[in-house]
């Protein structure tokens, strides 16, 4: 064997052991990196950090206190990696998590133990001692709602539910492209938090929505939403069984008919105790003295009439959008509007002798009126009627022999229906909520903020995209070329 041959075989012996070396290192690598914690494999380098916790869950996790499954539904191979990424940031952020994947064709009747309902895949079922909670995909995702006007102006309309965002569209699809833009937002942990506290919390509280008296159902929408906000409902009829101790607040909602002496001493008995009461009522059913009677020993009373406003009106005078001032500074909500339409006026008798405080939260300008019909057309001769400032919406605040209780009442029978709250693009809702929140003293409020789903693109103008294809088309290839061609000439000449 020539001298040649000796370094060929010498320089291949090297070759073989450095890639076996490189293999056996990769191989190790491989190995070490399949230990470390899924946060470590996956980093979320994006910019919108979909699947990173906030710093309220992270505060909120660190003080679970019992075992907590989430189980993730979904047929192997179609996992959506950014919930999958957001579930292994719960485990990894407290060791009272544990996450398990479910594939409902191997596994078909286990979301039937948790919940009624049908749920898309990739959604997921909460799973604690005292309680389950599904949380459906969709509801992972909401919507920021934009309104372009006659200027050419781009307004915030606020923040929707995937529910509310498709009611808000039936009604109003045909204005979408024109006048009504979106963009989809990612809520998941949002919805997935607030399930954790549902099945965590030790009691829920607890709404009744009273019936008998002819009032309206609430929409499944919005029962949707009282659900997310974790806060139980059910129906009661007081007549039949009295007033439960569980009972949080009672919603009253647009009664027409009046209680009976029974049921306006439960009532009354309710308030003493320190219960809370949100009531709705139609201009059209005022005669109802039991009713009325209870609220008049607060210091509160209907008067007749229609409010409509001059000018803070949504399309007809009779669709008034009240001053809310009060409210937004009481809850803290900023950037949305309420419509009251077909409100008539409370009274709010301050000067007798009651134990209660009082916050208008919802009040016309002063330059509203009333009418004592409506009609379909805007109402002509208002200039010849008495202008001036109407209470719509009242929180009377009661303190009885040590208990303290709460009446709100919002003279506006449509206040809480999907059509309205869609013409609020959602704020007749969220305001709704909120002050639920305050009536039912729920405990925790869990504020997170969605996620856009969307990244801001990048935009750059004519000379900027001369000078850059310039670079990246011309300067950058021939100065490779040029690179390469030099190389090449240099061994060449060695």
């Amino acid at each position: 064997m020539n001298d040649s041959s000796k370094r060929k075989l010498k320089y291949g012996s090297y070759s073989i052991i450095l890639s076996v070396t490189v293999i056996l290192i990769a191989v190790a690598i491989n190995l070490l990196v399949s230990l470390l914690p899924p946060s470590y494999k996956r980093i979320d380098l994006t910019e919108l950090k979909l699947s990173e916790l906030s710093d309220v869950t992270k505060e909120y996790l660190n003080t679970l206190t019992e075992d907590i499954t989430i189980a993730r539904l979904c047929i192997t191979g179609e996992e959506d990696d950014t919930v999958g990424d957001m579930l292994d940031k719960y485990a990894e952020c407290s060791d009272k998590i544990k996450i398990v994947d479910v594939d409902p064709a191997v596994r078909p009747t286990f979301v039937s133990k948790y919940t009624d309902d049908s749920l898309d895949s990739n959604s997921v079922i909460v799973i604690g001692d005292k309680r389950a909670k599904a949380v459906n995909y969709y509801n992972m995702f909401t919507f920021a709602l934009y309104y372009t006007d006659e200027q050419g102006n781009t307004i915030f309309q606020g923040e929707m539910s995937y529910g509310d965002f498709q009611t808000f569209y039936q009604y109003y699809s045909s204005y979408f492209g024109t006048y009504y833009s979106y963009d989809t937002l990612f809520a998941g942990e949002s919805a997935i938090t607030s399930a954790i506290d549902y099945v965590t919390t030790d009691k829920l509280p607890k709404m009744y929505f009273v019936t008998g008296h002819g009032e309206s159902p609430l929409s499944d929408a919005l029962l949707s939403n009282l659900a997310l906000d974790n806060i139980d409902s059910g129906e009661l009829s007081i007549i039949a069984s009295g007033i439960p101790e569980d009972a949080d607040c009672l919603l009253i909602n647009s009664p027409m008919t009046d209680f009976s002496e029974s049921e306006a001493d439960a009532l009354e008995l309710y308030l003493t105790n320190g219960g809370n009461v949100i009531l709705f009522t139609d201009p059209e059913f005022l005669e109802l003295p039991l009713l009325f009677g209870v609220m008049e020993s607060y210091g509160l009373s209907p008067e007749k009439g229609y409010i409509c406003e001059s000018s803070n009106y949504m399309g007809q005078t009779y669709m008034v959008l009240p001053d809310i001032s009060v409210a937004s500074s009481m809850l803290g909500i900023g950037g949305y509007s309420v419509v009251a339409p077909l409100a008539h006026p409370i009274k709010i008798n301050e000067d007798e002798e009651h134990s209660a405080s009082y916050l208008k939260l919802f009040q016309s300008s002063t330059e509203a009126y009333i009418k004592d019909e409506i009609e379909d057309e805007e109402n002509n001769g208002e200039d010849d009627l008495v202008k001036d400032q109407y209470t719509m919406g009242v929180l009377a605040t009661i303190e009885t022999q040590g208990e303290i209780s709460h009446i709100m009442w919002i003279s506006c029978p449509g206040f809480a229906t999907d059509e309205i709250n869609s013409y609020s693009t959602g704020g007749n809702y969220l305001y709704f909520l909120s002050l639920s929140e305050r009536l039912t003293n729920k405990s925790t409020s869990l504020s997170i903020i969605s996620k856009m789903m969307v990244e801001e693109s990048l935009v750059i103008n004519f000379a900027q995209q001369i000078f850059w294809t310039a670079v990246l088309c011309v300067i950058i290839p021939v100065a490779a070329l040029a690179a390469g061609g030099y190389i090449v000439i240099s061994r060449r000449r060695r």
